[in-house]
């Protein structure tokens, strides 16, 4: 957790500027200006950078620079100086929209799932602070006695409703620590880390085969692809001291996928085969998500039926008693 927070902190204090968030339609828009034929890339980034927040001082390439990702930042530069900056500007931007596409998916698929979990704790909380302490009051009145199961359910609602504004703060702050942190968050359950690696996969896997595709050497892509469960500086240094690419990787992948990689690497076809790993690892990644969406459901029916049933009794056994003794 330590490494987490440092890492965040570093990458916080080196970054120059604010991060351009809609880079896929930033380089859409100089895509079509300069595909148009209307103006060069330079009149282009006037009229465009501007509505991306983005100053103009001086090189337009430089002014991206610390906006975007390293990585896009060089692959922009190497389409320039080779002149092929309009089909850099479109195979970057569909890059761009592809990783979105992947991470949008992603999230959705856990999206639903955890709205199902909240509704169910809202539920919960909502019959322990308001349904709990109405009967606590009536058996209170009557002179009931409370035997211990009631009398934790009834502690525990008057906890929640005592400290209910604070349950809110906490409820908000941890909102938006996820929203800002859910890959490391969902890396802390084991049974979501494996579905968290194999969305990273995928995105190594989509990383590797347009950095390939553009031009770029492999310990090039890898200085500039940046991803939280793989330990992409090691493998880094092995492609450094000779080893293959699939001997470098061979720590995180399947039997398969290392087969399939070093055949790309015998044939020369690696552009053609990491696309088709990154298809492979989309379609098992939605595969285990929807397996978890159907899981997800019973797992929470029994759990809250079992909480609610518990609350039943604890209400019932001190009405029982007081119907008894009258």
């Amino acid at each position: 957790m330590a490494n987490h927070f440092r890492r965040k902190a570093g990458s916080f204090f080196s970054s120059r500027g604010k991060k351009v968030n809609n880079r896929e339609r930033l380089y859409k828009m100089l895509f079509y200006y300069v595909k148009a034929g209307v103006v060069n890339i330079v009149q282009a980034a006037e009229v465009v950078y501007p509505l991306f927040g983005i100053k103009r001082r001086g090189d337009w390439l430089e002014d991206l620079r610390g906006k975007i990702p390293e990585a896009e930042y060089h692959f922009l530069k190497s389409s320039r100086d080779s002149g092929k900056l309009e089909d850099g500007l479109k195979n970057l931007y569909q890059h761009v929209e592809k990783m979105g596409k992947t991470k949008k998916e992603f999230l959705l698929s856990i999206f639903f799932p955890a709205i199902e979990v909240i509704f169910a704790v809202g539920i919960f909380i909502f019959i322990m602070m308001y349904v709990v302490p109405k009967f606590s009051e009536l058996v209170t009145a009557f002179g009931g006695e409370l035997p211990g199961i009631s009398k934790a359910v009834f502690s525990a609602g008057k906890f929640l409703l005592d400290f209910f504004p604070l349950i809110i703060i906490f409820l908000l702050l941890s909102g938006w620590y996820l929203s800002r942190n859910w890959e490391y968050v969902l890396s802390l359950f084991p049974f979501m880390r494996r579905i968290s690696l194999l969305y990273e996969k995928v995105l190594l896997f989509e990383s590797l085969g347009f950095a390939y595709a553009s031009g770029f050497n492999l310990h090039q892509a890898f200085s500039n692809i940046h991803l939280h469960l793989f330990d992409l500086s090691s493998v880094r240094d092995s492609i450094m001291n000779g080893e293959s690419f699939h001997h470098a990787l061979a720590p995180y992948l399947m039997p398969h996928e290392i087969a399939m990689l070093q055949a790309g690497e015998a044939t020369g076809s690696l552009d053609e085969v990491l696309p088709w790993l990154a298809e492979m690892t989309r379609d098992e990644l939605f595969s285990r998500l929807k397996k978890l969406s159907d899981a997800v459901v019973p797992i929470i029916t029994i759990v809250l039926g079992s909480l609610v049933f518990l609350v039943l009794i604890s209400i019932y056994l001190p009405l029982m008693g007081i119907a008894t003794r009258l």
